[in-house]
Order: C-alpha cells, then sequence, then structure tokens
C-alpha cells in the first residue's frame, strides 16, 4: 500500500481498526493492530493490556 496515504485514508483504517479489535480476543489484538500498522506504513506495533479494576 502507499505509504502517502491521504487523511482520509488514514482516518478511514482507524475506524476500520477499531471495529475489527473490538470482538477480538487479547491473543488475537496484536495480529489486528499489527495488520492495520503495516497498512498505514507504520511497521509494527506493540500491545499492552491493562486491568483497571480495583484490587481485592
Amino acid at each position: 500500500m502507499d505509504r502517502n496515504l491521504s487523511v482520509g485514508s488514514d482516518e478511514r483504517l482507524l475506524e476500520e481498526l477499531v471495529r475489527a479489535a473490538q470482538p477480538a480476543s487479547p491473543a488475537e489484538l496484536s495480529v489486528v493492530l499489527n495488520r492495520y500498522a503495516e497498512t498505514m506504513g507504520l511497521g509494527r506495533a506493540g500491545v499492552y493490556l491493562v486491568d483497571i479494576q480495583p484490587g481485592c
């Protein structure tokens, strides 16, 4: 894909990423994110999952 995507294309890809990530399991999330990061010319991306529930 062309690295010189228009802003509209980047916004559309980000919207697609959010939709694709919502049903993904934590194990699948990095695969989904990296697919879109590569398409946007960003290379690989990292995922940090945080549990924000208060401790017991």
